[in-house]
């Protein structure tokens, strides 16, 4: 083999080296970039489960408080408490209370005039909570879209802004709840919850508690 030869075989080479070892390293790239954007999902994906499970509980335990008062009338005595519990909370917008299927009065509003016909739930959680989603209710003459969580006599309004800030804004994501396979939308996107097709780049996670999830 000449040397010209030679030399032209050891550029060949070199050529498709320095190509095969561009190939390893975008292959490695993805494989690092894919890796990472699974480990952010997941990460996001736990820590709005973690922020949702501090709502739900913080939602339980004030109703269970409530509850536990004796049963009375709408007095000043009740709205005092009732507005207690509302100070102490974080996330619940607003406490009702209901007698005979109809809410009676609330801590924002007072006694209401006329009692009106307490939310109709979209599902009964595990632990027995009634939870209306999406539903526009009157607060200081305003309509808001909420979460309605139920127990007994009582029940404990969620703003949708409350829970729209569970997971980072430019990930896409839904929170539904599961119902004997029915995926009941809470907020979120609509449709993006799609357990049976998930894509690379998607991850869902569930809740240990039951109220809203």
């Amino acid at each position: 083999m000449s040397s010209s030869s030679t030399a032209s075989f050891d550029r060949v080479f070199a050529l498709v080296s320095v190509v095969i070892l561009a190939v390893l390293m975008w292959f490695s790239a993805s494989l690092y970039f894919e890796n990472d954007i699974k480990k952010t999902l997941v990460r996001e994906a736990q820590s709005g489960i973690e922020k949702l499970d501090i709502i739900i509980s913080e939602v339980a335990e004030t109703l269970h408080q409530l509850n536990n008062i004796p049963e009375q009338d709408c007095s000043k005595d009740l709205l005092i408490q009732m507005r207690r519990e509302l100070f102490k909370s974080n996330f619940i917008n607003d406490i009702g209370f209901i007698r005979n299927g109809k809410l009676v009065c609330t801590t924002g509003l007072g006694v209401l005039d006329n009692p009106i016909d307490a939310a109709d739930s979209d599902y009964v959680s595990l632990n027995g909570f009634e939870v209306s989603v999406n539903h526009n209710i009157a607060l200081f003459d305003n309509l808001y879209l909420a979460s309605i969580a139920r127990l007994k006599s009582y029940n404990a309004v969620i703003r949708d802004e409350s829970l729209n800030g569970l997971v980072d804004n430019q990930f896409h994501w839904q929170l539904v709840y599961q119902d004997n396979g029915k995926n009941i939308h809470i907020v979120g996107e609509k449709g993006i919850f799609q357990p049976d097709n998930l894509s690379t780049y998607s991850n869902f996670g569930c809740s240990k508690k039951h109220l809203i999830v």
